[in-house]
């Protein structure tokens, strides 16, 4: 036996940088093997020319920069292999397994371009007709889905190459890059000038884009070690680096890739992320899939975002969602369910809360007469429908606002004007208030709720009247309501007051808990009000919609 722990890289800068900071870890924890590398030049570094897809295909296509390492492990050339994790086929080779998953880092994609090419302070920074250089199919199906204005082409090799290409008079206006490479590169002193191959980066603009804007590549910003199945030796000298929950959530971004992997290069982003809010702790997928996919039954690109208790539990949703079609389930007032029933017949329905209407307080018509230049605040349909018979409110100087379009529909055509809308919930409509309008506000609201709304208008200083129009009541549910529902079905809830009646009819607590992971239900909130409350009755909602449409978000649900 070596007695030293050989490591296969490949010879890149940027794979340099990353074996010898395995190389670093390893030496740091006692009696450490000494280690040495090993360059292994791949494929994928042979071919410069030809885009990835062209080069290969589904799970070839990542052999490419792995198949000859691999070869050495097998071939007793090394004992262990740093890959980016991201790069490794799905479909692992026999007789190697991966020993550890010690980190991942900055997993973002970068859009890198010249400073002088800067037009705009936000995406995609630099002009209509820009070229941004990529030979990701992942990354330009993203582009045309983002930025149609936008034109993709070729380009290809290691870091430096890439960014220097951005500097020649022929070169592509913008590439998209992993933040990861830009990361460890730095770490390791490369852009500090002293290696030829450097690059000033001071010439560039560097910008992060968010996951839940440009949904990653499965496991992008990870390494893997890899190492032979027998080696007792390289498993002990590695698994002190290991994260295993790292490991699972990285299996289940590479789940959805493994399920899906077809003849074509894939057009597949997806992050996982671990959440914890409202004192629970769940985990968050943004999920990127295009119209090129073969197994993409929606037949156009689309992102969404999804959320379980368990990376295991959410991968496995989320491929169901793409493979196949659920039943959806909607709940909240009768009249509203019936108004969904009509306009979507394929759903089914189950009311679980009404309304009551509250007595009017008896000084609120002089009062609004009073005061000159009021804002109405609306937050639903129903609070509307409560408000329709004050007269103060049809006069001229009163200003409205609306937490949704719809309750603003329903604000037009009940009173016959226009009103301020906000983007999702009590306090962003509170921001709108203080920005765009003057005078106090009557915020006409239900019994139970849009505390937060009043919170940000008295921290603002604005003055307001809180004014109860009416109550939420709970309808009585059993379980056999619940139990004739369809089995996986994607079931929404408008209000915390609904899902507070579902939770009852459910058994409650861990009985409820148990029901719905029995039945692969889908609990969905419209709005993060809802969601907040389903996490603090320790739910982990699996969508939320980004507004407060419900008819969009069936739809979205439905597709």
């Amino acid at each position: 036996m070596n007695p030293r722990l050989r490591i296969a890289t490949r010879g890149s800068h940027l794979a340099l940088a990353q074996s010898r900071y395995i190389q670093s870890r390893i030496a740091a924890t006692p009696n450490a093997p000494q280690t040495e590398l090993v360059i292994i030049k791949t494929s994928g570094d042979a071919n410069q020319v030809l885009s990835l897809a062209e080069a290969a295909s589904g799970d070839a296509r990542k052999g490419l920069f792995t198949k000859e390492i691999e070869e050495a492990l097998l071939g007793d050339q090394a004992d262990i292999a740093v890959h980016s994790f991201k790069d490794l086929p799905t479909q692992m080779v026999d007789g190697l397994r991966i020993c550890a998953v010690p980190q991942r880092i900055e997993s973002l994609d970068i859009l890198v371009f010249p400073k002088v090419k800067k037009a705009y302070d936000r995406l995609p920074y630099v002009r209509e007709g820009s070229t941004i250089g990529t030979s990701s199919a992942r990354r330009v199906a993203q582009l045309k889905y983002l930025f149609p204005e936008i034109k993709p082409v070729l380009l290809r090799g290691n870091v430096p190459t890439r960014m220097r290409r951005l500097l020649a008079p022929d070169g592509p206006d913008a590439t998209l890059l992993s933040a990861a490479g830009i990361e460890r590169l730095s770490r390791e002193g490369f852009f500090d000038g002293k290696d030829p191959d450097s690059v000033d980066l001071s010439l560039f603009e560097i910008i992060p884009i968010p996951a839940s804007i440009m949904v990653p590549a499965p496991a992008q910003g990870t390494l893997a070690i890899q190492c032979r199945i027998t080696d007792s030796r390289a498993i002990a000298a590695t698994s002190h680096l290991h994260d295993e929950e790292l490991a699972r959530i990285i299996a289940g971004e590479r789940e959805i890739l493994a399920r899906l992997e077809g003849g074509c290069h894939l057009p597949l982003g997806t992050h996982m992320t671990r959440e914890k809010q409202k004192g629970k702790t769940y985990f968050q997928m943004h999920m990127f899939l295009g119209e090129e996919a073969i197994q993409n039954r929606r037949k156009k690109s689309y992102q969404v975002t999804r959320c379980a208790d368990t990376p295991e539990r959410l991968s496995k949703a989320m491929l169901e969602d793409v493979l196949y079609s659920h039943a959806i389930v909607v709940t909240g007032r009768p009249a509203r369910c019936a108004e969904l029933k009509q306009k979507f017949p394929h759903i089914h329905s189950l009311p679980l809360i009404d309304t009551q209407i509250l007595p009017l307080p008896r000084d609120l018509e002089p009062s609004i007469r009073k005061e000159g230049g009021l804002v109405a605040a609306f937050f639903s349909e129903s609070g509307v429908a409560a408000a329709s018979s004050i007269r103060a409110l049809r006069e001229d100087n009163v200003q409205f606002a609306a937490v949704s379009h719809r309750t603003a529909e329903a604000v037009k055509n009940t009173f016959g004007r226009s009103a301020i809308v906000g983007t999702a919930t009590g306090k962003d409509l509170a921001h709108a208030v203080i920005e765009k309008t003057y005078g106090p506000v009557f915020a006409f609201r239900s019994q139970d709720g849009r505390e937060d709304f009043m919170e940000v208008l008295g921290a603002a200083g604005r003055p307001y009247r809180d004014v109860p129009l009416y109550k939420t009541t709970h309808l009585p549910v059993d379980r056999s309501q619940l139990d004739s529902l369809p089995a996986r079905a994607a079931v929404i809830f408008a209000s915390p007051s609904a899902f507070l009646s579902w939770i009852k009819a459910a058994g409650g607590g861990s009985s409820a808990s148990a029901y719905h992971l029995e039945r692969g239900l889908r609990l969905c909130a419209i709005g993060n009000t809802t969601a907040d409350a389903m996490l603090e009755m320790n739910c982990v909602p699996y969508a939320i919609s980004e507004h407060p449409d419900l008819d969009a978000f069936i739809q979205e649900l439905m597709q």
